[in-house]
């Protein structure tokens, strides 16, 4: 993966975000905003390889049962 000058991060906050502040932070859960540009997953290889990627890089949770 090559990260370049024109990727900047975004910054979370409260006032531009939802689903991290509200569905993660308040909530206690880790969250995380992934950007993944279009073209990338065009095609199935493309999505397997993403897939693939966020698999090894994100911890795996069980899931737990909300009644």
């Amino acid at each position: 993966m090559r990260l370049g000058p024109a990727n900047v991060p975004y910054v979370v906050s409260r006032d531009a975000d939802y689903a991290v502040p509200v569905d993660g932070d308040d909530r206690g859960i880790p969250a995380v905003l992934v950007e993944i540009r279009q073209d990338l997953l065009a095609n199935r290889a493309g999505i397997e390889e993403w897939a693939n990627r966020l698999a090894a890089a994100l911890p795996a949770h069980e899931t737990e049962t909300v009644s």
